[in-house]
């Protein structure tokens, strides 16, 4: 805009004097309509150039308006935009913190498991142990039982006509259980049955001195 209306005043400067040098060719009277006429259209024509140098300024005005407003709101938007990435950026801290956070928790909660995990695992891994010796102790222990038990009852049917084989077969069963005062008694009745008092009264002595109160120990001492 500002180079047409350069252009407007260098061609209103090149005609003004050719307009004058017109006026001084011609001095004549006879010609004085001729050079107001020509005088008439050069101004009719700086008319123009101002209407139109004019309408250039109030363009020009408007566009530096126009400008001038998409300035601002570019400025605005800027101003938007550089709040909204402070947002993003507080955002950004805050979320990196709580993540750190959140997976230091996560970690130490990972590791907690892990040990209460390998705790748990060694716990039980002793009460299988104990379980197993448990087991092996019962099953032992119900196989002592039936032999004993075989024993006895072996012993107990051979007592009336054969002390003495009853005598072996309650042995047999003390071997497997020495701390059994039952078979102590029965040992103590079978010898006195057959006169061994001696051995009779150390058998019922030792079945005594483990389990005093038992009723077979007395009822044979007595």
């Amino acid at each position: 805009m500002k180079m047409k209306i350069k252009l407007s005043l260098i061609l209103i400067l090149l005609l003004f004097p050719y307009a004058i040098q017109s006026q001084q060719i011609n001095p004549a009277d006879s010609k004085t309509s001729e050079l107001q006429a020509q005088i008439e259209a050069q101004n009719n024509r700086i008319q123009r150039l101002d209407s139109t140098i004019t309408q250039l300024k109030n363009e020009n005005s408007h566009l530096k308006d126009l400008a001038e407003q998409d300035i601002d709101h570019a400025k605005s938007l800027i101003n938007v935009i550089e709040i909204i990435l402070g947002f993003i950026a507080v955002l950004l801290a805050v979320f990196t913190v709580v993540g750190a956070y959140a997976i230091r928790e996560l970690l130490r909660q990972s590791n907690q498991i892990k040990q209460d995990h390998r705790i748990i695992k060694q716990d039980w891994e002793k009460i299988r142990e104990e379980i197993e010796g448990l087991k092996e102790a019962s099953l032992k222990e119900g196989k002592d039982l039936l032999e004993i038990l075989f024993y006895i009852t072996e012993g107990d049917s051979k007592f009336a006509n054969n002390p003495e084989e009853a005598i072996s077969l309650y042995n047999k069963a003390l071997k497997i259980r020495s701390d059994n005062p039952e078979i102590y008694a029965k040992l103590g009745h079978a010898n006195l049955e057959i006169g061994r008092y001696n051995q009779a009264i150390s058998q019922l002595d030792k079945g005594y001195k483990i389990a005093s109160n038992n009723i077979s120990i007395l009822r044979i001492a007595i």
